[in-house]
């Protein structure tokens, strides 16, 4: 067995203080899978990078990339909804100072097609 995604201590701290290479992980705290993206969420807590970061790796494509960066708190809370109305949600905090995003609009990855041509926003709906 081996790790699919690896951290790398550096020998001395960089230009930014990190003393772990800031493109790749360090001390993972939290994970999500989303089986639709086929995506591995990974959310860093750790004085190894002066920001911790919340990460996206590809399963299929071995692609690690940042999707948030959180300055003075460790990356918490994910969750994933892959169809909720069709779109897909990631939802992410911070644990210090507690502020709490998501990243929205994205398409769905789930079954599009659910038969149910209701749009719940609809503007020509009567009073």
């Amino acid at each position: 067995m081996s790790g699919l995604v690896l951290g790398e201590d550096l020998a001395a701290p960089d230009a930014r203080g990190n003393t772990a290479n800031a493109d790749k992980i360090a001390n993972p705290d939290n994970v999500v899978f989303s089986e639709k993206m086929r995506t591995l969420f990974i959310a860093e807590d750790s004085d190894k990078h002066t920001n911790n970061f919340g990460r996206a790796y590809n399963i299929d494509t071995k692609k690690l990339s940042r999707f948030v960066s959180v300055p003075d708190g460790e990356v918490t809370g994910l969750q994933m909804l892959d169809n909720l109305n069709g779109f897909t949600y990631l939802m992410v905090s911070s644990q210090n100072p507690g502020n709490v995003g998501y990243l929205a609009g994205l398409p769905s990855m789930g079954n599009q097609d659910d038969g149910d041509n209701e749009d719940q926003n609809d503007d020509n709906s009567q009073n």
